[in-house]
């Protein structure tokens, strides 16, 4: 049962922070984000909630490897791309300040690959549950930086 609990703790935090930005990143989508000009490629508003889905799964999956086997750095970094994130929706979907976002999500990237880098190291199956994540970032990274140049 404390197996499932570590790996279940984690994944709950991360559904609850995408919980906690999906309740005024619904009203953004309405009021905001429909009228921005995007490029062809940008995903659909109704894939958003299925893509953080599944990555809050795999983030807390990575977690729950990591949490007991003191990679300090690690656990460090996991809990700053949760804040890091959350942030980033506050900035871009509340405040609706493109260029904080990109601020915020340059810095994500960075997070997120350094996590993914240095846990491949001590745990490769932690790490490689962040690919899907850091290749999911840098799309949303290419997309707020198009957002702010072209609104």
């Amino acid at each position: 049962m404390r197996r499932l609990t570590q790996y279940l703790w984690p994944v709950f935090l991360c559904l609850l922070a995408g919980y906690s930005t999906s309740l005024f990143r619904q009203e953004a989508f309405a009021e905001w984000y429909i009228f921005l000009f995007k490029p062809a490629f940008a995903p659909p508003i109704g894939a958003y909630p299925y893509v953080w889905t599944a990555l809050s799964f795999l983030i807390g999956i990575s977690a729950g490897r990591i949490w007991d086997k003191g990679f300090r750095q690690s656990v460090r970094e996991w809990w700053a791309q949760l804040a890091l994130v959350f942030c980033w929706g506050v900035a871009f979907f509340l405040l609706q300040e493109a260029l904080w976002a990109v601020g915020l999500i340059l810095v994500l990237d960075a997070v997120v690959l350094d996590y993914a880098f240095i846990t491949f190291k001590k745990d490769r199956w932690a790490s490689l549950c962040f690919v899907p994540y850091a290749l999911w970032l840098l799309w949303l990274t290419y997309l707020n930086i198009y957002l702010y140049l072209c609104n």
